[in-house]
Formats: structure tokens, C-alpha cells, sequence
């Protein structure tokens, strides 16, 4: 069922429609049951709908959702995608005309750090002065924020010999490679549209309607994309909260969403998720700021707990506070671990509440048990662990020969006696005569040792190349999952694995990783109608966010996050801690402008508790191994008095 409001978003006809959707008032619902109107009321042809998201879990619970309301075979042919997906999907097509080949590989950061740091080294710069990280972020910031070089170079005039210097460099390296940041996906996409209207045309004639979700997300490349695909028909539904806008830092632009030229707007303010007491202190914070499209919250769950407030003496007694009453809630209200989380600002501060944690006695069937379980959102990533990250080389290197980072990464590896030496003789003689490292291995391959190289060492390489260029074929032919599993006993990679891994664990974590690997490839395989080796290196490489992952009871934990990591998640209680000025605010954001994000990030923050809250802060925290003394967050005194229960120390201890 839609409420009065939802159904007002839902079946309005056709233009430009803002739906200013608060945390809890149900936006994929309204998104989903959009989509189902144009097809199902206004006879709108399925493949003609657009919809674009920012993470692959949204699309997937999209498309879920659409498939219950209309259909599997209808709601197969609607696109919901991530804005790097469509535009990668895009520039498959398209690829000829900006350059490259369909086959192009996919830079991730520490791709561009290892390229940013080979193109220093060949312009003489010391790395330890001029960092290939910051390049990196700053490289993605000038991509993100549709920035041109000289405007930066203008108002950052600390970096105009390095954006100058090297940033051209790193676009020439990358076509040469025919690879492609992520960020490049969304700005060559735009650019592609600049340059062709014959293309900009197609999609537009192909997409007579756009729905976007989270709109406040988006940076000016993003927007700018949507808005240049709608021109035609203008029929573009944008759903999103300019209250929830935390990612300025990503370059997204709240200013999208708030200067929105619509042709209706429907505000969602019935929150399904969380007590009247929890809303009134959200709604009393966020009022405060002066950037937003005025909204209130409310809910028809009257009944509720205060929002419990406590000042520690220092932030180890805060942390035990903390797990004190965590303890205490979860027995008295009968809730699972898993429905607890602890948020905090930076990841800095979960070290004590783990140690807490650890350290913890409760009581379970009446036994008393050690250590409550937990889990940290955001752990390392599987497409980064590093076996992982050499499978996706080798792949990325059949692929693509010209990936010169892929080869380099696993060029020895498994170990085949290709020597650091070789490999910087290759480098260098590839760089002093203009061909690629493959392209030389090819000439060694065809028995021209124009190096000199050892005799074992040229047959490597022979090995070497001989064995992508097999599979390399083969995998044009045959089942992905089946050929990689043939590759991987092809190149001894198990036993590589036993013989040069030392630790009996780390060898059976490594190989199950492995077998992971094969796994997500046949799964992958199973769920695609047209299987490919590019699409699947391009979804594993853009589908890295960790999903969460709501504990099984068989996996009952708690959930330790920071504030950013909480948005779109809830939980029956929610504990927010380190609430003090200078950490959030954070110290580097206290302009009205940044200021105004951090009282957003806490409003997010409130919302993500269903039934009980607790806010914490210590009067005094740890800065250079001396505890200074702490002031309460400014954000704090904007919660009425009325909505808390302020607990003295006496009390919890």
C-alpha cells in the first residue's frame, strides 16, 4: 500500500518530478512503484526506462522489487544500473570513437597510484615529496568535480607544476594502455556526448524515461549526464534528500538537488522506521541548517524510549559505558546482537569500544560468557586481497595485452624465473623504443633475444606468452569459469600457492579465495545472459563496496560503523559515540558550508535507530598521547531537553 504522498509521486504523468524522500519514508518503493505506473497505466515500453543508483545492492534489490510488481519478463527489459555501469555499457559500444578498443581494462586506485608512481620515477621526481596517493586523489578530484587543469592549476596554484606536468601524462598512459580510471568511465562518457549528438541522439531516442535514486549523490558529471539524456523528452524523475547529502568529499554537489528545476515536487515526510522521539530530535537538529528544502519527519509509532545521554571522564569509561548499557538494552528488550550498531565519525574511534568489547562479560542461558561478538563494516574488500587482485590480472591481461599494470603484477607470478632484473629490462627498453612490454615479450616469444637475456629467462617468457595467448583464445570460446579453472592448473597456481606460502592458514585462506574467484565467475556466468571476459572484469572491479550484510542467528554480532558507512541502514538501537566538537564537526570541516554537511552526517546518523538511541561523548580524549579536555559537539545542545535522558556516571558505572 502507498500512502496519499506516495501515490501522488508515483502517478504524476510526465516532466521534470523532485520527490524530496526523508530517511525511513519508503523512496525504492515509490521508485519501483513508478516504474510499474509508466509501464502498467501509461503503456510505457519497458526497454525505454532508465533507472540509475549508485551501488550494485540498490539495483539488485531494485530490479527485485520491479520483478514482484510487473513481472520477471517486463521488468527484464527496464535498465536499472549504476551510473558507472550504464556509461561503461556505453563506452563498450561506443569505444571506437574515443580511442580505444571494446576490450579496454579498468584502472582501480591502486592501479593509477602504481602508473602515477612508474611515470614519476621516469620524470626523475622523488616520491616521498610528491606522493602518487595525492596525485591519485587529486587526479579523481578534477575528474569527479568536471574540473578542467587549468581551472585547478588557477585556484590551487601549491599543485600547477604537478597537474601540469603529469596529469597530461597520465591520460596519454592510460590511452596507451587502453585502460581507463574509473572516474574517466563517467567524463569520457560526457565527453563522448559533447563530441557525437549522433550518439547523444541514440540514447536519448532509446531512454524516453529517467529515474534516479539518492539525487544528492550525484557529482556535476553524473547530473550532467542525466540531464543531457532527458533533454529530449524531459521526463526525468529524480528521488532524493538533500538532509542525507554527506558525500561532498566523493564530489557530489547538493546544489543538484536543492536548485532542481521541477516541474513538480512531492515531499515523503511518513517515516516507517523509527519512534516519534528519535524523529523530533532529527528534525530539531536538522532544521538548524540553511541549505535545505524544509521537511519534517513523523511517524505513527508514538511509544518510545527517551534518546539516552551521557558524559564519560575519558573515553575508555566511555567505551565501557557504552557496552555496559549495550548489554543491559539487549537483554531487557530481548534484541540480538545484530541488531545493535555503534557509530562513530572516524574509524579511529572504534579502538576502545573493541577493546571493550573483547574484554566484556554478560550472561548467556544463565552462563557467563567473555568477549561480545562483532563485526567492522568496511573490512578489506575481497577484490583486494591480494591473490585476488592477481587473478583479476591474469584476466585482465587476456583480455587486454596492453594492460602493462596487469602484466607487470603477475608477470612472475607464480614464480617462473622472471627476474626483478628482467623486468626492469623490459620497462626500459620499452620505454626508450616506444613498444609495449607485451609487444617486446612477443618479439623474445618469436626468438629475437634482442635483450640478451639468460637462456631461462627467455624460455619463460616463451612459457609465458604461449600460455596467455592459449587461453586467450580459448576464452572466446568456452565457459569462463571452466576455461579459468583449466588456466589456473595450467600455471600450477595451487601448487605455487603450497610451495611458496609458509602458513599452513594463510595457504588453505588463499586457495578457498581462489576457489571463491572461480565461484563468483560461474555465478556470474549462470546470471547473464550474455557472458563475457570484459563485462566480468568491469562488474567485479566496479562492484567492490562491501554489501552489508545483515548477521544470520547463526552469525549473531554486533556492528561496529562509521556515520558515513550507516547511511541507508537501520537498526533497533543504535549507539553514537565520540560526540564532541572537533570530532564531529571535524576539525577541518568548521565552515557554515562544512558545518552544515557534519550536521547532516549526525542527522543520518539519529536516523538509522528504529526504537532506542544513545548518544556518548568523553570530557576528555587522547590528542598526542595527552588527554586534553573535550567539549560536547555543538550538535548535542540543538536536541531538546524534553527528548533525553541525561545519565550521570554514578549511574552507569
Amino acid at each position: 500500500m502507498l500512502n496519499t504522498h506516495q501515490k501522488k509521486a508515483v502517478s504524476l504523468s510526465r516532466g521534470k518530478i523532485l520527490v524530496l524522500a526523508g530517511a525511513g519514508t519508503g523512496k525504492t518503493k515509490v521508485i519501483t512503484h513508478r516504474i510499474a505506473y509508466l509501464v502498467n497505466d501509461l503503456k510505457v515500453e519497458p526497454g525505454s526506462i532508465l533507472g540509475l543508483t549508485f551501488t550494485n545492492k540498490a539495483a539488485n534489490e531494485m530490479k527485485q522489487r520491479l520483478t514482484d510488481l510487473i513481472g520477471q519478463k517486463k521488468a527484464k527489459d527496464v535498465l536499472l544500473s549504476t551510473f558507472h555501469s550504464f556509461c561503461l555499457k556505453i563506452l563498450r559500444m561506443e569505444a571506437d570513437k574515443i580511442g580505444y578498443s571494446r576490450n579496454f581494462s579498468i584502472y582501480d586506485e591502486k592501479d593509477m597510484q602504481r602508473l602515477i608512481s612508474q611515470l614519476l620515477k621516469d620524470m626523475h621526481l622523488d616520491t616521498k615529496t610528491v606522493s602518487p596517493m595525492t596525485i591519485t586523489e587529486i587526479f579523481s578530484e578534477i575528474k569527479n568535480k568536471n574540473i578542467p587543469y587549468l581551472e585547478y592549476t588557477y585556484k590551487n596554484k601549491d599543485s600547477k607544476d604537478l597537474v601540469e606536468n603529469i596529469f597530461p601524462q597520465i591520460d596519454v598512459s592510460l590511452k596507451t594502455f587502453n585502460a581507463m580510471d574509473l572516474d574517466s568511465i563517467l567524463t569520457l562518457t560526457m565527453d563522448l556526448f559533447n563530441k557525437n549528438t549522433d550518439v547523444l541522439k541514440k540514447y536519448q531516442a532509446i531512454y524516453k524515461h529517467i529515474l534516479i535514486d539518492e539525487y544528492q549523490d550525484t557529482n556535476p558529471i553524473q547530473n550532467q549526464i542525466a540531464l543531457s539524456l532527458s533533454e529530449k523528452h524531459n521526463n526525468l524523475f529524480v528521488v532524493g534528500d538533500d538532509d542525507q547529502s554527506i558525500y561532498s568529499w566523493r564530489g557530489s554537489c547538493i546544489k543538484h538537488i536543492l536548485e532542481f528545476k521541477a516541474d513538480h515536487i512531492v515531499k515523503l515526510e511518513q517515516n516507517y522506521r523509527s519512534t516519534s522521539i528519535i524523529l523530533n530530535a532529527a528534525n530539531e537538529v536538522i532544521k538548524n541548517n540553511k541549505s535545505r528544502h524544509n521537511k519534517t519527519l513523523f511517524s505513527e509509532i508514538t511509544f518510545g524510549e527517551k534518546i539516552n545521554l551521557f558524559h564519560a571522564p575519558s573515553e575508555t569509561d566511555e567505551a565501557q559505558a557504552v557496552v555496559n548499557r549495550i548489554i543491559e538494552i539487549r537483554k531487557a528488550k530481548n534484541i540480538k546482537w545484530k541488531d545493535i550498531a555503534v557509530l562513530y565519525r572516524s574509524n579511529a574511534l572504534s579502538r576502545n569500544i573493541e577493546t571493550a568489547l573483547l574484554q566484556a562479560a554478560w550472561q548467556q542461558n544463565g552462563t557467563w560468557v567473555r568477549s561480545i561478538p562483532y563485526d567492522i563494516y568496511g573490512g578489506l574488500e575481497f577484490a583486494k586481497r591480494s591473490e585476488i587482485k592477481d587473478l583479476l590480472a591474469y584476466l585482465r591481461l587476456i583480455n587486454n595485452l596492453k594492460d602493462q599494470e596487469a602484466l607487470l603484477r603477475i608477470i612472475n607470478v607464480p614464480r617462473r624465473g622472471i627476474s626483478n632484473k628482467t623486468v626492469e629490462a623490459l620497462t626500459n627498453h620499452s620505454k626508450e623504443n616506444q613498444i609495449s612490454v607485451w609487444n617486446l615479450l612477443d618479439k623474445i616469444n618469436s626468438d629475437n633475444n634482442m635483450l640478451n637475456l639468460q637462456p631461462k629467462a627467455v624460455q619463460s617468457i616463451k612459457n609465458f606468452v604461449e600460455i596467455i595467448l592459449k587461453f586467450r583464445s580459448k576464452f572466446e570460446t568456452s565457459p569462463l569459469a571452466k576455461t579459468f579453472e583449466e588456466f589456473l592448473s595450467a600455471i600450477d597456481y595451487k601448487k605455487a600457492i603450497e610451495e611458496e606460502v609458509q602458513s599452513e592458514k594463510a595457504r588453505q585462506v588463499k586457495w578457498e579465495n581462489t576457489l571463491e574467484c572461480i565461484n563468483t565467475l560461474a555465478q556470474y556466468e549462470e546470471t547473464q545472459s550474455n557472458p563475457s571476459l570484459p563485462d566480468f572484469i568491469a562488474n567485479t572491479i566496479l562492484f567492490k563496496e562491501t554489501p552489508y550484510k545483515k548477521s544470520t542467528s547463526a552469525n549473531d554480532r554486533l556492528q561496529l560503523m562509521t556515520l558515513h558507512s550507516s547511511k541507508g541502514l537501520e537498526f533497533e538501537a543504535c549507539f553514537l559515540i565520540g560526540l564532541e566538537d572537533h570530532i564531529i564537526p571535524h576539525e577541518k570541516s568548521l565552515l557554515e558550508t562544512s558545518v552544515e554537511e557534519e550536521r547532516r552526517l549526525f542527522y543520518v546518523g539519529i536516523t538509522r535507530a528504529k526504537k532506542y538511541l544513545t548518544l556518548s561523548m568523553s570530557r576528555t580524549r587522547r590528542k598526542n598521547i595527552h588527554p586534553k579536555p573535550s567539549n560536547p559537539s555543538r550538535f548535542l545542545f540543538e536536541i531538546p531537553k524534553d527528548l533525553l535522558k541525561i545519565t550521570s556516571w554514578k549511574s552507569i558505572d
